[in-house]
């Protein structure tokens, strides 16, 4: 198996830690929505679950920072 050093900067670099209030913050700024956010698990990243007042669902992913943007 061959070693892949930015595997190894991905895996060592901590997850985001943004809180609740501040990921419904950005989202209302960033994409008009808002409303009861839930933390799901992740290994490398931090996702949201995002329930509007009408219902609607969303999933909000804040990728680590040592992950490659490409990837998304």
């Amino acid at each position: 198996m061959s070693h892949n050093p930015n595997q190894d900067k991905l895996l060592k670099t901590p997850s985001p830690n943004f809180t609740v209030e501040g990921v419904n913050e950005f989202s209302n700024e960033l994409y008009g929505i808002g409303g009861t956010l839930s933390q799901l698990g992740s290994e490398r990243d931090q996702n949201f679950h995002l329930v509007t007042a009408t219902g609607d669902q969303f999933v909000i992913k804040i990728a680590n920072s040592a992950e490659s943007p490409g990837n998304y």
